[in-house]
């Protein structure tokens, strides 16, 4: 299967399990169901799996017990390109690579428009690093970030996940690192203005848990 470009997406987990180690899941017995369209919060205390509930709708692991579906289809049915290609990911792990900032930003993918993008970097708080470039969006960047503010580095990996149009977020922590005025501009950002993208945030922000549609709790399994 290919994921169609259009819509938000419906996710469903039906009896869901997953662990690093098979004899001590992470996931247990974990059941959802989400709308297309709909913004939910994936809250927990650490350790509680938000970060491998993301992965595993990412697509970086198969190897888990029950059903997850993307529109009715499980997961594994999915070309893992087509499916990424209409996902916007930010995990804390993803970095600057050796390019020019539009390069990070874009990931190669030219029906990215300009335009929507400089939107996004003024309303995330990357607009005045911008500006004070001489090259702009064509400034190299050193591998890693190097010689970058972490929020810089954290502002251009959200742009990233958003420039693409993606009709699902898998995001976390998205805002870490980050002025709290932006962080209330990315917050609106993500629940007002993206309606046709269904979005699923790991945080442990109950102020924003709140404001989401609704929220899916995750407990630490204690493994005797």
């Amino acid at each position: 299967y290919e994921l169609e470009p259009a819509g938000g997406v419906a996710v469903q987990g039906l009896g869901l399990q997953f662990g690093y180690d098979p004899e001590r899941p992470v996931i247990k017995d974990l059941s959802f169901h989400i709308q297309p369209g709909e913004k939910v919060c994936i809250s927990g205390a650490d350790g509680s799996g938000k970060s491998t509930l993301l992965r595993l709708l990412a697509g970086t692991y198969r190897d888990f017990a029950g059903s997850l579906l993307i529109n009715g289809v499980p997961i594994d049915n999915y070309d893992l390109e087509s499916l990424r290609a209409q996902t916007g990911i930010l995990f804390p792990h993803a970095n600057i690579f050796h390019g020019t900032l539009w390069d990070n930003i874009s990931m190669g993918n030219g029906a990215i428009d300009r335009t929507y993008v400089h939107y996004l970097a003024t309303r995330i708080g990357l607009q005045q690093f911008i500006a004070r470039l001489k090259k702009g969006y064509d400034t190299e960047l050193d591998p890693g970030g190097n010689r970058l503010p972490l929020n810089v580095v954290r502002k251009i990996l959200l742009v990233r996940a958003l420039a693409h149009q993606p009709r699902l977020l898998l995001l976390e922590e998205p805002w870490q690192g980050i002025e709290e005025h932006y962080k209330v501009q990315i917050q609106d950002l993500l629940l007002q203005g993206l309606p046709g993208t269904t979005l699923l945030v790991a945080t442990t922000d109950e102020a924003f848990a709140r404001r989401c549609d609704r929220a899916i709790k995750l407990n630490p399994i204690t493994n005797f």
